[in-house]
């Protein structure tokens, strides 16, 4: 698509498709050739083509979206701004890298307590001083396989929040910064 050429000098072009999977990429390569980028709404674009009759084929849909589109009645999706869209791809990255931290926690906590020992409380893996805490109750109450799942499994939030600490400042500054 970044070789695609535009319309011919003096016409005007518009595109029109369905919201899916990819519509940024594809609207910013249109935005890119001059093309107006135009993502319609998937339920409005449904209610407004009526009850079905036959099978929807990708030839009959696009016919449909054409007809919208030429008459202005496209039940159009807003396509945010590029910041916008960037600040959305930084707080995914948090959210995502947030959730594997949390994942690798509990797997900590899984290793615990079919061994019977005391898992370390919810906010209890957050700094250093926690780590000693949890090398002394894994070396008192895990075997030495659980030993290795814990301090296997540390290492990987420990990375994880280093980069979060990075990301946030990145995604949310501190006041004054």
């Amino acid at each position: 698509m970044p070789g695609w050429r535009g319309s011919p000098a003096g016409t005007t072009s518009r595109s029109r498709w369905r919201g899916c999977t990819g519509w940024r990429y594809v609207a910013e390569e249109l935005a890119a050739a001059g093309v107006a980028a135009h993502v319609a709404e998937p339920a409005g674009t449904a209610s407004a083509r009526g009850r079905r009759r036959h099978a929807r084929t990708g030839k009959t849909g696009s016919r449909h979206l054409r007809r919208l589109l030429a008459g202005g009645r496209l039940p159009e999706c807003w396509i945010p701004p590029g910041h916008i869209l960037e600040g959305r791809a930084r707080l995914e990255t948090h959210h995502d890298l947030r959730a594997g931290r949390t994942a690798w926690v509990q797997r900590i906590h899984a290793v615990f307590f079919p061994q019977g020992a005391a898992a370390p409380g919810d906010g209890a893996l957050r700094t250093g001083r926690d780590l000693e805490t949890l090398r002394a109750a894994a070396a008192a109450h895990l075997s030495p396989a659980g030993q290795l799942q814990v301090a296997t499994a540390w290492d990987m939030p420990a990375g994880l929040q280093a980069r979060l600490d990075v990301r946030r400042h990145r995604c949310c500054p501190p006041p004054g910064a």
